[in-house]
């Protein structure tokens, strides 16, 4: 290949790379947008809906966050391919602690712990509310 080629074929692989930024990124926000509007309608409707309702709505965020998170998971194994094609065509041609980022396996480690540890303190959160119903109320319809 001509230095022109491989430039060229670099620059491609850098707009690849941002693509997969940005769908991170979507991923990452609509995981935390998930979780932030379970943990609102577990305050506001815990105490009123039933047991099997919200065995019902806590099935389907669980099942909702883990396609998220694989989702998660499949756009940063592409950035990783992209971040070492990019590296080993062009490796002078950006610095190497920018891609470090996709290459290092802690980051991963630690962002899909976070995302349990938020998917369980929310869980947890529907939980203790659905706990502590209401003595004048009663309990709700179905308990």
């Amino acid at each position: 290949m001509t230095q022109y080629e491989t430039a060229d074929l670099a620059q491609q692989q850098y707009g690849l790379l941002q693509t997969q930024q940005a769908a991170i990124a979507d991923s990452i926000a609509l995981i935390m947008l998930s979780i932030f509007a379970y943990m609102v309608a577990a305050h506001f409707m815990g105490h009123n809906m039933s047991k099997a309702r919200t065995r019902v709505l806590s099935a389907l965020y669980v099942a909702w966050v883990a396609y998220q998170a694989l989702d998660l998971y499949v756009s940063i194994e592409v950035s990783k391919a992209i971040a070492r094609t990019f590296l080993s065509l062009s490796p002078d041609a950006a610095p190497k602690r920018l891609y470090d980022y996709y290459l290092d396996g802690n980051i991963v480690n630690i962002q899909f712990s976070m995302i349990f540890l938020g998917l369980l303190a929310s869980l947890y959160f529907m939980y203790s509310i659905r706990k502590t119903l209401p003595a004048s109320s009663g309990a709700a319809p179905g308990d």
